[in-house]
């Protein structure tokens, strides 16, 4: 399948056009069990507030006429051009046929799924939809929709489950993996979403600045150490915090603040009160400070309020973390100089500093699916002399599609690399890296990992610790380290670099 490469804004319209179609088209369907009553797209492309892939987002139809409408991923071919989906939610007529039982609702939705593709395959034969257990896919005008449905009832059913489990601390940890991310994803994601495409609408500027910010945050290899969502409201917070504050005029303005709001604001202090709206009266300003400084100690670093969640925690509890966060505001804060002491704002993005890495995670370019097509001949290349003078190289993917078959959609290896890793190892290193140019993993290892006073004894059968008998010690055991980035990354990896300063902290735990 061929991408159809247009500009950034013909491609947002036809984004906009193709959905207001599924839009109509679903909630006119005759024939279900069960009617939509509602559809709504949460994805960041659909309000423009995040950088279109290089490679177009875009595919061709002429593929829906193939006989077999999944294409599958050889085990030895390169990596296809990153083709993302636009996630969009369905909210169906209320039922009380469901029952109480979460796996019958979940075999109940994919049975819907199956349902819904075969009337759309009457009703449009033009669209491929292709149904799974948890979604169902549909390309429509070049554009590819990944649909999931909402059912209230579980949110509510799995809190009533959880009110069971608060005997064992276990129990309770469990409690923020079941209905609180299921609550993010299916009402506040949607609710908030709309309210950021709203604004966007309003205030074109705000979208841009949005994709500034992104490519920023990615160019100094940090990548997913934010949820999209609040760096959306950090940004929105600019176009509707201080009403007698002009708007941005420009992006590069929108951008300035941004960087003037990391920098000069007290994080700790105060949290960052986004109120697209104005909902929040005067009174109920005062409450939320006074309940922010007295959980102030177990709250997380950021804490961005809005109307919908008063806590300020919902998407800032993971992520980022006290010091990602304190690196980020570092980060501003000399950029911030530079503005403030420059008679002209001219801002590149920076170049990353990879020097500073404990280790150093050379990627494959032929596994590179966000980079551009047509560096398909340049090899990503990242030698030990390139990483200590700290210029890179990069490289990417042609695309292996066929042209008739269904694409692979959301299929980035870097990024499902980096998010075993950050499972896997978070306890033991920071993982840093940029989404847009994949070329290289950065790896922090932190300071609690090599420090050599940990009593032996509170740590047993780590593989990536070694006992020092003669000062009854444990060390750190970097080689046992490196091997698992190397078989956890498979063909994807080509080489991994210890730095100079690591090695000779190693040496001298020896």
């Amino acid at each position: 399948m061929s991408h159809i490469q247009h500009s950034d804004l013909e491609v947002h319209l036809k984004i906009v056009a193709a959905f207001e179609k599924l839009s109509q088209t679903l909630l006119a369907l005759k024939g279900l069990p069960l009617s939509v009553t509602g559809v709504k797209c949460t994805s960041a492309y659909y309000r423009r507030t995040k950088p279109f892939p290089l490679n177009g987002l875009l595919v061709s139809s002429n593929h829906i006429r193939d006989k077999k409408p999944i294409q599958k991923l050889k085990k030895h071919e390169n990596s296809p051009p990153f083709l993302p989906s636009l996630k969009v939610l369905l909210t169906l007529e209320r039922s009380n046929k469901w029952g109480e039982d979460l796996n019958v609702i979940n075999r109940l939705k994919g049975g819907f799924y199956v349902e819904l593709s075969k009337i759309l395959l009457t009703k449009q034969p033009s669209w491929l939809s292709v149904p799974l257990e948890k979604c169902l896919y549909i390309v429509l005008d070049g554009v590819v929709f990944c649909l999931n449905i909402i059912h209230n009832r579980e949110i509510a059913m799995l809190i009533n489950l959880e009110k069971g489990m608060l005997d064992s601390s276990q129990q309770l940890s469990k409690r923020k993996a079941f209905s609180v991310p299921l609550k993010k994803k299916f009402i506040l994601k949607p609710l908030l979403s709309q309210q950021l495409s709203g604004l966007s609408k309003r205030c074109p500027i705000f979208s841009e600045t949005c994709q500034l910010v992104r490519k920023w945050i990615c160019a100094n290899f940090l990548s997913k150490v934010f949820e999209g969502v609040a760096l959306e409201l950090l940004v929105a917070n600019l176009f509707a915090g201080i009403p007698a504050c002009p708007l941005p005029s420009t992006a590069s303005a929108g951008f300035v603040r941004f960087i003037s709001l990391l920098a000069t604001h007290d994080f700790i202090a105060e949290p960052l009160i986004v109120d697209i709206n104005n909902t929040f009266t005067p009174e109920a300003l005062n409450k939320l400070q006074e309940d922010f400084i007295k959980k102030r100690p177990v709250l997380p670093a950021l804490v961005l309020i809005v109307p919908e969640d008063v806590s300020g925690t919902i998407f800032t509890s993971l992520k980022p973390e006290a010091l990602i966060l304190k690196h980020v505001i570092k980060l501003a804060t000399q950029l911030h100089q530079t503005f403030c002491s420059s008679s002209t704002i001219e801002f590149q993005l920076p170049m990353p500093d990879v020097t500073k890495y404990d280790i150093l995670i050379s990627l494959h370019g032929a596994y590179l699916s966000m980079s551009r097509q047509q560096e398909k001949n340049k090899e990503n290349k990242i030698t030990k002399k390139h990483w200590q003078s700290g210029r890179v190289s990069k490289s990417s993917v042609q695309s292996q599609s066929d042209g008739r078959s269904f694409p692979i959609v959301d299929y980035d290896p870097v990024k499902r690399y980096v998010k075993e890793l950050r499972n896997s190892f978070d306890s033991v290193a920071i993982f840093f890296y940029n989404a847009y140019k994949s070329y290289a993993v950065g790896v922090m290892l932190r300071p609690s990992f090599y420090r050599s006073d940990r009593d032996p004894k509170t740590i047993t059968g780590s593989h990536l610790r070694t006992k020092d008998r003669e000062r009854n010690a444990l060390i750190a055991n970097i080689d046992a380290l490196v091997e698992d980035f190397r078989i956890m990354g498979g063909r994807l990896i080509r080489t991994v670099i210890v730095s100079d300063h690591l090695k000779e902290n190693a040496k001298k735990h020896d």
